[in-house]
């Protein structure tokens, strides 16, 4: 009874740790100490043997988070023929199209991040900021400092550098945006970024956050 309850107590242990690192909530996966594999100390596996691994053990409250990060690690590293890191061909399918769509709905946020206009407009603060040069390009029939930003990361974006992470980026090291621009990113970006989060299960055909366990 002893080896058993220790064992138990192994067991939840590695569960426990399991929750922090590959989290169900965006609000555990923005406080987590440590995400992904991380959690399995040094050297890291590589995310596609984790990936593997949860899916043999079927430890469904994980996969979502495990096929995003096997996905963002390239697909030449998803693609992996190395018989440790081979994913089985329903695997790799879901990880393929997943990460295709991935990439489109990313895109498909910044782009609407950037162009639809909150419903309580922000004014610029600065004269030079390219917020405030926005409509007059649009009005003169040029191209808009949205839409060349928005190009950029189009051009840029891959399934390792996410169009979200490259917006951030950008924005972020562009002092040309003035301070109330920039207070409209910052608080825009974390909903994007919950958004993105919340469609994980769905854009990996797996069931929805609240159906694992």
């Amino acid at each position: 009874m002893t080896t058993s309850y220790k064992v138990d107590n192994v067991r939840e242990q590695i569960l426990e740790d399991l929750r922090e690192a590959y989290p169900k909530t965006f609000e555990a996966y923005e406080k987590s100490g440590t995400l992904g594999e991380g959690v399995f100390g040094t050297p890291k596996p590589h995310p596609n043997a984790v990936l593997k691994l949860f899916e043999a053990c079927n430890v469904a409250f994980a996969l979502p988070f495990a096929y995003y990060r096997a996905c963002t690690a390239g697909t030449l590293a998803l693609a992996s023929v190395e018989p440790a890191l081979r994913l089985s061909p329903r695997v790799l399918s879901a990880a393929v199209v997943g990460q295709s769509r991935l990439k489109a709905r990313e895109l498909q946020i910044v782009r609407r991040f950037l162009f639809e206009r909150p419903a309580k407009k922000i004014s610029c603060s600065g004269w030079f900021c390219p917020g405030s040069h926005e409509t007059n390009h649009k009005r003169k029939g040029q191209t808009s400092p949205y839409e060349r930003l928005f190009n950029s990361i189009s051009s840029q974006s891959s399934e390792v550098d996410m169009a979200v992470s490259i917006l951030e980026t950008k924005v972020l090291a562009d002092d040309a945006f003035c301070a109330r621009c920039l207070e409209r990113f910052n608080a825009c970006l974390k909903e994007t970024r919950e958004e993105i989060w919340a469609s994980l299960p769905r854009i990996f055909g797996l069931s929805p956050w609240s159906n694992s366990s």
